[in-house]
């Protein structure tokens, strides 16, 4: 291999990296996707303190519920109960209470997970709402918020 086409890949290799690096970075944190008519099957992600949060909005049994998963390496999990910890807030500054907590199984200390569920949208969300907010208070000593922009349907 001639000197030229070394540099020729060390310089594609690099751009690979930095290309791979700003992925990685942009996915962290959270994002803001604007569904068309529904938040169904979008998934958020945002860092806590030291506990990574992942929620996935769907709709389920006329209730709106988010699939909620919670990791960790520091944080004792066991201890937080979404149910209390959590409200919906909409644009207009209103909010409103989670119905439950449902723990999808005992993840240990590091790991959590389950559905938290919320009264009908149609009760709160209408053509007019422009986001719903999903708050948690106090997970990882912080206040985490994942926001799902909505369009008009």
């Amino acid at each position: 291999m001639n000197l030229k086409t070394a540099r020729n890949l060390l310089l594609v290799a690099v751009t690979l990296l930095l290309a791979l690096l700003a992925g990685c970075s942009a996915s962290s944190g959270q994002q803001s996707i604007t569904p068309k008519g529904t938040t169904s099957g979008l998934v958020r992600e945002t860092v806590a303190g030291q506990v990574t949060i992942i929620a996935e909005h769907a709709e389920r049994d006329g209730q709106l519920v988010f699939n909620v998963s919670l990791d960790t390496h520091s944080v004792d999990l066991t201890r937080y109960d979404l149910g209390r910890l959590a409200v919906l807030q909409d644009d207009r500054a209103n909010e409103y209470p989670a119905a439950a907590w449902v723990p999808s199984s005992d993840g240990g200390n590091h790991h959590a997970g389950g559905q938290l569920r919320f009264a009908s949208p149609s009760t709160f969300i209408d053509n007019q709402t422009k986001y719903i907010r999903l708050v948690i208070k106090e997970v990882g000593g912080v206040v985490s918020t994942l926001q799902w922009d909505l369009e008009p349907q």
